[in-house]
């Protein structure tokens, strides 16, 4: 069971691995910034979960799957950068200052929003609900890169209107649409890899 466990995981990951970094390239993203804190917490002690969660959530091996997009993002020359993930939740990527919150030690009213319900997150200093996984994934880019991202504020439907991926069948409808979006051509770059990759992606 155990073997068979590691076998699923592997392939699932070497699949999923594989269609973000061709989504990623597809769409001209050179820099990949994202967060192994949890995937280390199994092995750094500081995991407060309770046991039945912590046994169902964390012992999913999510650092494989960081390992698997890292070694398949260098064949198209996607960088990938490791960043802090702390509080980034929690701020909001229009209004806070997260590298700032992040060195801060007085958090006392250091947030000007919250979550409101599972997958809305309310900035209350310009009082707009937008996505949280997105306003997380803009403070991951703030924190590797240091820019301000004050521009969505004029612009809060792309932070409000996410792709939602429920399956690997709909991640393959997606790719081969944007493959064929480019004038014809998949984008994608011309060796024996992405030749492989184009050949799996078109029997989705």
């Amino acid at each position: 069971m155990y073997a068979k466990r590691n076998r699923f995981f592997t392939d699932q990951f070497h699949k999923m691995a594989k269609r973000i970094v061709e989504y990623l390239h597809l769409n001209g993203v050179s820099d990949v910034f994202v967060s192994k804190s949890l995937a280390e917490l199994k092995n750094n002690g500081e995991c407060v979960l309770s046991k039945a969660v912590r046994q169902s959530f964390v012992q999913i091996p999510f650092i494989k799957l960081l390992k698997y997009i890292e070694y398949k993002a260098q064949e198209y020359g996607i960088r990938v950068h490791y960043v802090d993930e702390r509080y980034t939740s929690k701020a909001s990527c229009i209004s806070d200052d997260i590298r700032g919150i992040q060195k801060g030690y007085c958090l006392t009213n250091a947030f000007n929003g919250k979550r409101v319900k599972r997958g809305l997150f309310l900035d209350a200093l310009i009082n707009k609900v937008f996505n949280a996984d997105l306003n997380g994934a803009v403070n991951h880019i703030k924190v590797g890169v240091g820019k301000s991202f004050e521009w969505l504020k004029d612009k809060l439907f792309k932070l409000c209107n996410p792709i939602k991926i429920k399956s690997d069948y709909e991640f393959c409808r997606l790719l081969k649409s944007l493959q064929n979006s480019g004038s014809g051509k998949s984008g994608l770059p011309e060796s024996p890899q992405s030749n492989r990759l184009l050949e799996n992606t078109s029997f989705c």
